[in-house]
């Protein structure tokens, strides 16, 4: 394929092993761009010789440092490819197979930073995988994602799912077998294991797409400012419903707190009075009773004498 064209994707590695917070940083600021007017469904990339787990960053953690350090609104291509353990059986030897045959990649992800937001776009052609009875390419065709990473530290990135109308779709949820409490939410790594299975996804290479009139064949050859117009149509409805959420919490905090701690300072207030009333009483009886023994003593020494 023509490099005017596009299709391929420069080498942009990092040492993905514990990367210090600087290295992390100008990884991100040193992204080179995509050369090309479309992206294929397949792209060929520079094979390396360490396995990808060493190269690349985890598929989280890169969406992780995309939302904390990516340059805003600058739309990003890169291969999505999946990890060999070295602690399966023949691991080393199976790393090496799988590195040196990703030369061509037809799994994707194509993203940017909105504000604190993620938007994507998983772009999946042949795959033999599947999920809920549908393959990727169907289940991911037509679909942009946006990911909002909450304040809590405790809480997971929710995941949702759009289509190129505008419709949110709500039947693309994180697997079973992650547990009750995300059964009826999508999550990244509940996004991250439909990709990828039973093994962990890592970024390649990832390419800046500057311009804006650049296609993207696997998503119904939509240009980059077609698909910025449906992610302004998005992201405002993302935005109300944020803050409608935001100030019910608000409200039914103040309400539940102020009529417990209404009732809490009452009390105290009650206790608090029955003890003083008490308390001068109890003092009056034993200064008088201490006064009378005082008296009956100095008559009977009188009487004594």
């Amino acid at each position: 394929m023509l490099m005017e064209r596009g299709g391929e994707l420069t080498k942009h590695v990092i040492r993905a092993y514990n990367p210090s917070l600087e290295k992390t940083i100008i990884y991100f600021t040193g992204i080179p761009n995509y050369i090309g007017n479309t992206i294929p469904t397949e792209l060929g990339r520079t094979i390396t010789l360490m396995p990808n787990d060493y190269n690349y960053l985890y598929f989280s953690h890169f969406l992780y440092y995309l939302h904390t350090y990516g340059e805003e609104n600058t739309w990003i291509v890169a291969g999505l490819l999946s990890v060999t353990r070295i602690s399966e059986l023949g691991g080393t030897v199976k790393a090496g197979i799988r590195t040196t045959r990703e030369g061509n990649l037809n799994k994707q992800i194509i993203c940017k930073r909105v504000g604190t937001t993620v938007v994507c776009i998983i772009n999946v052609t042949e795959s033999v995988k599947r999920y809920g009875g549908v393959s990727l390419d169907e289940l991911f065709q037509g679909k942009i994602l946006t990911i909002d990473y909450p304040t809590a530290a405790d809480s997971p990135p929710v995941v949702k799912v759009y289509g190129t109308d505008g419709k949110q779709y709500t039947n693309i949820v994180d697997p079973q077998t992650m547990g009750t409490l995300s059964r009826n939410l999508l999550t990244v790594s509940g996004l991250e294991k439909i990709l990828g299975d039973d093994r962990s996804i890592t970024v390649a290479d990832p390419n800046k797409v500057l311009d804006e009139e650049t296609t993207i064949v696997g998503f119904g050859d939509k240009s980059i400012s077609e698909i910025n117009g449906i992610v302004e149509r998005i992201m405002p409805v993302q935005l109300e419903e944020a803050e409608e959420a935001a100030s019910a919490l608000v409200s039914q905090t103040v309400v539940s707190s102020g009529g417990n701690r209404m009732k809490k300072t009452k009390s105290k207030l009650k206790k608090r009075r029955r003890s003083r009333r008490h308390r001068p009483n109890n003092t009056r009886k034993l200064k008088k009773r201490a006064h009378k023994h005082s008296r009956r003593r100095s008559v009977r020494s009188c009487y004594k004498k």
